[in-house]
């Protein structure tokens, strides 16, 4: 009887249990300095609404039952139950609400500095002397027969640049790495500066990686290190998630968690330990990210994925 009772403790906390693995594997992200408090308050939301479900299942189904030595049977009992259920909901509401305001507030930010750079005269004059600069760099490829190459300022041109140049390019990198530190501490919104910024980040980066280097060896080795994180989450190669192996494209300096190659294990071992409380779990979540998002994103196929679909394509004709 006492085996039981632990069985019946075990079932009882197999919905916590997979919340718990789904948050620590599959929402957390390393990229990330510090645990995004939405993600946090997303997580205390799912697990007040488990306990909150768990109140209403005991209460219909399983009013019978114990737990530690409490039964919600007798007098007075519903009363309590009902405040306990109403707690559970009004703590649901709050934490809800919360999360609400932190991502609307980190939006908030993202748009004013995104706007306050865009109405700066000194950063709109920074701005001009670099494009100038690098139209100037793709006219001498174009003289040179070279016009097939990336634009970029060489150490021997980076010493014939006028001062004026030179302080446009360490503007430019300054600002690009704030931005780089703003998104890794979750203090401004990756999604959103993405979409603005993305072409900006990789252009300015291919364009000066050889002054970072040329910097780092004048001051230290650390410098603009999150501008060169930010440019390799965001690269070409790595700016999307195949939708075939869900993985993303390994970098020098954003590294896969270690996980990703065994999230199949990680999914069936979950199954079996939570009595399929987990596969609930994943179609809660997908349908719920299939309903609050649009419809109209593209899917990105990876290299390695891309030729089992064309040999299956090709089979099918």
């Amino acid at each position: 009887m006492h085996e039981y009772y632990i069985f019946q403790s075990y079932l009882l906390l197999m919905p916590y249990l997979a919340l718990t693995i789904y948050f620590l594997f599959f929402q957390s992200d390393n990229f990330y300095l510090k645990t995004r408090s939405s993600v946090q308050l997303l997580y205390g939301l799912m697990v007040l609404g488990t306990v909150f479900l768990n109140l209403i299942l005991w209460r219909a189904f399983f009013s019978e039952y114990y737990f530690f030595k409490f039964n919600i049977n007798g007098t007075g009992k519903h009363v309590l139950l009902a405040t306990l259920l109403a707690t559970v909901a009004a703590v649901s509401g709050w934490v809800f609400t919360a999360r609400v305001q932190i991502i609307n507030a980190i939006k908030n930010q993202s748009l004013q500095v995104l706007m306050n750079s865009r109405n700066s005269t000194i950063y709109i004059e920074k701005v001009e002397k670099v494009m100038s600069l690098r139209r100037e760099i793709v006219d001498e490829n174009k003289k040179s027969g070279k016009s097939d190459l990336k634009p970029l300022v060489t150490e021997d041109k980076y010493h014939t640049l006028k001062d004026a140049e030179k302080s446009a390019i360490i503007y430019m990198l300054n600002y690009l790495e704030f931005i780089s530190i703003g998104i890794r501490h979750y203090n401004l919104d990756e999604a959103f500066l993405k979409q603005s910024m993305r072409s900006i980040v990789n252009s300015n980066y291919d364009l000066f990686h050889k002054v970072i280097e040329i910097h780092r060896g004048y001051d230290n080795k650390a410098v603009y290190t999150q501008f060169e994180l930010l440019h390799a989450r965001w690269g070409k190669d790595g700016a999307a998630k195949c939708s075939k192996c869900h993985a993303w494209q390994d970098s020098v300096f954003v590294k896969k968690p270690w996980y990703v190659n065994y999230s199949f294990t990680i999914h069936f071992l979950s199954v079996v330990l939570t009595m399929g409380a987990w596969f609930l779990l994943i179609l809660f979540m997908w349908s719920t990210k299939e309903f609050l998002t649009s419809g109209e994103q593209s899917e990105h196929i990876c290299y390695n994925c891309a030729p089992k679909i064309v040999d299956a394509l090709d089979k099918v004709v």
